[in-house]
């Protein structure tokens, strides 16, 4: 940027710095929502169009099989979304 300028101060500097980490940050963070949610949102939309619930796959159907395993595996699922939110 302008940093050989004669007019800017180490508190302008330090400024810039501190906003870049701060937008650094803020990628890291929407990107981690996106990407947690992205899958929840994915499934809604597709078992909504599903007649059939059934026939989704087992692994990502929270409505199917209530078996011990699928159920823990779907409320960690959607806790960890929540977490991530929060």
């Amino acid at each position: 940027m302008y940093f050989s300028d004669p007019s800017y101060s180490n508190s302008t500097r330090r400024a810039h710095t501190e906003h870049k980490h701060l937008s650094v940050t803020f990628v890291i963070v929407l990107l981690v929502f996106i990407v947690s949610w992205t899958p929840l949102f994915c499934y809604m939309n597709y078992a909504s169009l599903v007649g059939d619930k059934s026939s989704i796959p087992t692994l990502i159907n929270p409505i199917g099989k209530p078996d011990i395993m699928h159920l823990v595996g779907t409320y960690f699922v959607i806790w960890f979304n929540y977490v991530v939110s929060g």
